[in-house]
């Protein structure tokens, strides 16, 4: 896993191994897998997920920030998730891209 993520002008810490990562929606406790925290400048990840998993939330929680970064408050849970699962499936897929992406590839 990486340590961090840019996304616009912030850094973002990555942690993926918290332990009982939660949210509260009034006074229910809602378990969750990963968290973009704007506060503190971090993306926290569930430990109990396997590695491609992490991937596939980092992702998640990634693109909330892309989105925020654009003054998006209002997000779809569903498009996210899409969204997240299209991309890592892509970036896997398509080694060719990535590195056209990157400028690594000669056109």
């Amino acid at each position: 896993m990486i340590d961090s993520v840019k996304i616009g002008t912030v850094v973002y810490d990555v942690q993926d191994d918290v332990e009982n990562l939660h949210d509260f929606s009034g006074d229910q406790r809602i378990a969750l897998w990963g968290h973009y925290k704007v506060d503190t400048s971090e993306i926290l990840i569930a430990n109990q997920l396997g590695p491609q998993q992490k991937v596939r939330v980092l992702w998640h929680e990634i693109l909330h920030g892309v989105m925020s970064h654009a003054g998006i408050d209002d997000q779809s849970e569903q498009l996210i998730e899409v969204l997240a699962y299209g991309i890592v499936d892509l970036l896997r897929n398509n080694p060719d891209l990535v590195k056209l992406t990157l400028g690594n590839e000669k056109q």
